[in-house]
């Protein structure tokens, strides 16, 4: 028998929420969650993070390696701006590459001015071409997701120069993995992390269709790695050696935490959460993560300031959100200045 409560706390203990990691582990934790997204509510520039999850001063950290290209900035999970580590290209290369070979006249066109010129800014390709920044932004983006191009994001400068991707990783081999075993590998970091997964999950973390996962999940569990289990009903896949560790029951550790909607755990179950949590007023700013499992959310605005949190809303029933009120305002308070953004309401009533 497959233990649900134990399954939380594994979890819990992969991911690096309960204990937190430390600096020894870190950059394991960061490769094991990649590609990871900078802040859902961040500043252009900011480096990525593990949100709630180490044990030291994160961002020097983090801004170093991005500083030294140990880990690099490129658009995946469908476009969108993440980190991985230098050394792993390859990998989300087979994964995320669009067809390198089918350029338009726009594309073909930065990429000669890159060759002629060298390393640039939008700013000065302005100056080169006579196009507006707007014309020339998106170009880049399409280059960058076919690794044609890499924007160095060395510090938290809003102008960054652009290179040629083969002049700055010239060792790098992109075709080193076919894209069914590039596949496999991410199953197997996504399910050592979140031990139970099924389809849905990988397609809402990695920004994938459910169908593309089909065929390497059935050779892994051919293969005898994953297997198939019912869970309270659900269907999942398990890792194989996973399996002994489920059999007992180990309640998770009674835990909160607030993450943002760019945190590995909230877009491993983005599909489910954007189904289970919806507001008609305000924006979801944290979703909150409540003995392993998500109950809630704060609700408000984000602005270029302090966050305005109008709620906090809550899928417990009365005597459970009363007892745990602290333990949420203070999860809160570990992810924003509380004291610059209160929470007004706390499940509808005046926060007091």
């Amino acid at each position: 028998m497959i233990y649900s409560e134990t399954v939380k706390h594994l979890m819990l203990q992969r991911q690096g929420f309960i204990p937190q990691v430390e600096r020894i582990h870190y950059n394991d934790l960061f490769r094991l969650m990649s590609p990871v997204q900078t802040q859902y509510w961040t500043r252009p520039g900011n480096p990525p993070e593990l949100a709630c999850r180490a044990a030291f001063p994160e961002y020097p950290h983090v801004f170093a390696m991005r500083n030294q290209r140990i880990i690099v900035k490129g658009r995946f999970q469908g476009g969108n701006v993440a980190y991985v580590f230098a050394d792993e290209l390859p990998l989300f290369a087979a994964v995320y590459s669009k067809d390198r070979e089918t350029l338009s006249y726009d594309e073909i066109s930065l990429l000669e001015l890159l060759e002629q010129e060298g390393p640039m800014t939008i700013g000065t390709m302005k100056e080169l071409t006579g196009r507006l920044a707007k014309q020339i932004t998106p170009v880049l983006h399409r280059l960058q997701q076919k690794f044609l191009v890499f924007e160095d994001q060395a510090d938290d400068e809003w102008d960054r120069a652009w290179y040629l991707f083969e002049t700055e990783f010239p060792e790098t081999d992109l075709t080193r993995y076919t894209r069914n075993e590039a596949l496999k590998e991410l199953i197997l970091r996504f399910s050592f992390l979140n031990v139970c997964i099924d389809a849905d999950m990988l397609a809402s973390f990695y920004k994938l269709k459910q169908a593309e996962f089909k065929q390497p999940l059935k050779e892994l569990e051919e293969e005898g790695v994953l297997k198939r289990q019912v869970i309270d009903g659900i269907p999942w896949y398990l890792k194989c050696e996973d399996i002994p560790l489920l059999n007992r029951e180990i309640l998770p550790a009674r835990s909160v935490f607030a993450l943002h909607r760019n945190d590995f755990l909230v877009k491993s179950h983005e599909n489910t959460l954007s189904r289970r949590f919806t507001h008609s007023d305000y924006q979801i700013l944290f979703y909150l993560l409540i003995d392993g499992e998500f109950c809630g959310f704060a609700a408000g605005f984000f602005k270029n300031g302090p966050f305005v949190i109008e709620d906090i809303i809550l899928n417990l029933d009365d005597k459970a959100a009363e007892s745990r009120k602290g333990e949420i305002l203070e999860a809160l308070g570990r992810s924003i200045d509380t004291e610059l953004s209160p929470a007004k309401r706390y499940c509808g009533q005046k926060n007091i």
